[in-house]
C-alpha cells in the first residue's frame, strides 16, 4: 500500500493559484506606486532598466521599500478601510440600507440551514470529527475570501494612486476613441 506524498509547490504553481497571483499583482502595483511617489511622476516599471536601477536605487531605497510595503499593507490600508467603513455606517444612507436589508434569522435562513457556531458546538458535544472538519473547512474558506477581498482592495488603491500621481493623463485617451467613432449628431 502506497501513501500519497506531499509535494512542494513550485513558484509557478503558486502563482497559478488566485491568492498568490493577486499577491504578486499587489507587489507590482505597489512597486509602480512607490516608484512614482519616490522617483518622480515620469518613472514607471516599464521604463526601468539595469542602468537606471544601478544609478538611482541604493541599499537604503530597498530597505525603505520593504518597510514601506510592510507598514502600508499591515497598518495603513486596514486602518483606512476600517475608518471608511465606520464613517459610512453612520451616514443616513447606510442606516436606511441597513434597515432595508437587515438580516432576520427566522426568515432568511433556508429550512435546513445550520449556523457555523451551532455546527461547531454540536460537533464538539457529539465528538463528531467529520462535522468539526467541515466547520474548519468553512472557516478556512471564509478567511481565504476575506484575504482575496483585501488583496483586490489593495490593488485598486495602488492603481488609483499610481494613476493620479503619474504623468500619464489617461483622460486624454478618450479623445482617440471619440475621433474614431462615427458622428451620430453631426
Amino acid at each position: 500500500m502506497s501513501f500519497p506524498t506531499v509535494t512542494n509547490l513550485t513558484f509557478i504553481e503558486k502563482i497559478i493559484e488566485l491568492k498568490w497571483a493577486l499577491f504578486c499583482f499587489v507587489i507590482l502595483t505597489f512597486t509602480e506606486c512607490y516608484l512614482i511617489l519616490s522617483f518622480g511622476s515620469n518613472t514607471s516599471l516599464l521604463k526601468i532598466n539595469k542602468e537606471w536601477f544601478n544609478q538611482n536605487v541604493h541599499t537604503f531605497d530597498l530597505i525603505n521599500f520593504i518597510l514601506t510595503f510592510s507598514i502600508v499593507l499591515g497598518l495603513i490600508i486596514p486602518g483606512m478601510l476600517f475608518i471608511l467603513k465606520e464613517l459610512f455606517m453612520h451616514t443616513p444612507l447606510a442606516i436606511k440600507l441597513y434597515n432595508r436589508t437587515r438580516f432576520r434569522p427566522e426568515k432568511d435562513y433556508p429550512e435546513h440551514y445550520i449556523h457555523k457556531q451551532d455546527l461547531k458546538n454540536w460537533a464538539i458535544k457529539q465528538s463528531n470529527l467529520a462535522a468539526y472538519k467541515r466547520y474548519d473547512e468553512f472557516e478556512k474558506e471564509q478567511k481565504d475570501i476575506a484575504n482575496i477581498r483585501y488583496l483586490c482592495q489593495c490593488i485598486l488603491i495602488f492603481s488609483i494612486i499610481s494613476l493620479v500621481f503619474s504623468d500619464y493623463y489617461w483622460w486624454t485617451e478618450f479623445e482617440i476613441f471619440t475621433d474614431r467613432l462615427p458622428c451620430i449628431f453631426c
